[in-house]
Formats: C-alpha cells, structure tokens, sequence
C-alpha cells in the first residue's frame, strides 16, 4: 500500500511549490517511472507555488514505502540528488533513510519539506576531477601507512640489526617519492576551476586539501 502526504518541496529553478499525494491505492501505471515522468512534464511549466498528485511505492514488492523510495523519487523529478537532500517533518530533520515513512511518523495528508540543489553540468564536471583525484590521494595515503608500519616495525626490532640501515634507505625513498606525489596532487587540486557559486566543489576541494596535509604529516 502507498503513503499518501504532501511535500513541500524547494526546486533552484522552480522554487517553492507542493507535491499533493492522496491516500489511494496505486493505479495501474502509478510506477515509480511513470509518476515521476507525469510530475516532469509538470514542472516544465511550473512557476512558484503549485500542488501535483503522485505516489509513493515501495521499490521491493510487498515492503511499505521508505524514506529512500521518497528520496529516489523527489531526485527523479527535482534532479536534486539524494546526497545533496535533507527532508524536515515538523521541524526535524529526516535521515534513516530504511526506516518505513509510517514508522517516522509521516501519514496521509502529511507535509514534508525538501532542502536541496541541484548542481550545474558544469559544477558535475569539477566535482568528477575532485572525485577522481580524490582516489589517487587516498592511495598514496595508504601506501605512506604502509611506510609507517613497516618502520614501526623496524623500530620494534622486528629486523635484524645488520639489515635495518638498508631498510631504512629504502623507506626513506618510498617516503620521498609518496611526498612527490602529494605535491602533484596538490598541484593538479589546485588547478581544477572552482567559482565562488560552486560551493561543493569548493567544499570537496578543501577536504581533499586538508586530507593530503594530514597524511603528509603521519
């Protein structure tokens, strides 16, 4: 059986309008797909305040619907990505996205509020870099925690004296090579275009900044 509720919902470009679901069963072609194409064509002419009628419907036959079929849902229609969301319900703010809308307190005739934005094609090609880079200083990262172990290691006197200095020169290289890298990542981090208005980008763009000091000084 699906919920029925209202969402109130915020869109960047549409700006603040109503989703009206009634309490009903779902109609023969009321998928998650077909509501949410009736709700797009909607919206392309949808000018400040407006109320829409969809559907909640679980994703797994037989389940009530979750947060996250709610979720999945308003990104369809909004292309607000469910990272980027926050639902509110009489104040609070929403997040155990499994748990059963009926089991959050969410009923018929109820109304939820979408926080969100959706990110420029253009901000999505920056974010993509970041990620991208993002891998590669978690890789060195972890090579330098190797480093790290394998040198506690020695300092334990888990090697025998004798071999210990040739261990420890070539630490020393691996040690100055990962900081090389670092350096480069640094670089190319830097060098990915970040306008004020991206404020994710620069959100990712300082995390991954402070993540290559950190390791850089383990």
């Amino acid at each position: 059986m699906p919920t029925a509720l209202t969402l109130l919902c915020y869109h960047r470009q549409h700006g603040l309008f109503y989703f009206q679901i009634p309490p009903a069963v779902i109609a023969d072609s009321g998928t998650i797909e077909a509501v949410g194409e009736r709700l797009r064509s909607c919206l392309k002419n949808c000018q400040g305040s407006e109320k829409h009628k969809l559907q909640i419907v679980a994703q797994e036959d037989g389940d009530e619907p979750t947060l996250q079929d709610m979720a999945v849902m308003l990104e369809q229609i909004t292309g607000v990505p469910l990272s980027f969301q926050k639902l509110i319900y009489k104040g609070k703010s929403l997040k155990e996205m499994e748990k059963p809308l009926s089991a959050l307190g969410v009923k018929n005739g109820c109304k939820v509020m979408l926080i969100g934005k959706r990110n420029s094609p253009e901000e999505d090609a920056e974010l993509r870099k970041l990620k991208d880079l993002e891998k590669s200083v978690e890789l060195i990262a972890n090579k330098l925690e190797e480093i790290n172990k394998e040198f506690t290691g020695l300092q334990k006197g888990f090697l025998a004296k004798n071999l210990q200095t040739e261990a420890l020169n070539k630490l020393d290289k691996r040690i100055k090579s990962a900081v090389e890298q670092f350096m480069k990542l640094l670089e190319q981090i830097d060098a990915v275009s970040v306008p004020d208005n991206f404020s994710d980008c620069r959100l990712k763009r300082k995390s991954l900044v402070k993540k290559v000091q950190v390791s850089h000084l383990r």
